[in-house]
């Protein structure tokens, strides 16, 4: 992992990323072909009339190296309705892993994986969005 004025990257040979506050970008395993230009994630709450964006502010970045053949990059985003923290895992010899979780201040976790039932007065959905795949 490097740590850049504007980003993080990790290399990979698998999916070589570049993490900067505002978007995710992917790159072959050399950095020389950006396969996905931007990722983002968005949140959005079920209101009377349909589904509406939260709003969030800027990102932060953090890192943890589990171990030698591990390391986890965090993206947490801030709204007045909640966090959301997308968690993207790097383990030598496999594929990337990209968790995402949202918490409500309404004390509901939503998590990428939905359940098919959910008993709530509020819902919230997560989407992925990619920008030139």
């Amino acid at each position: 992992m490097k740590t850049r004025k504007n980003y993080y990257q990790i290399q990979h040979p698998i999916a070589s990323t570049r993490f900067y506050s505002d978007r995710t970008e992917l790159w072959d395993e050399n950095f020389e072909n950006r396969v996905v230009v931007a990722e983002s994630w968005a949140v959005e709450r079920q209101n009377g009339e349909g589904w509406q964006g939260v709003d969030f502010s800027g990102a932060t970045i953090s890192h943890e190296i589990v171990n030698e053949d591990e390391v986890r990059i965090v993206r947490t985003e801030n709204s007045v309705l909640g966090i959301l923290k997308v968690t993207y895992i790097f383990t030598r010899g496999s594929p990337l892993k990209i968790t995402s979780e949202f918490t409500s201040c309404e004390d509901m976790t939503m998590r990428f994986a939905w359940r098919s039932e959910v008993e709530i007065t509020t819902s919230h959905r997560i989407a992925k969005k990619f920008i030139g795949w």
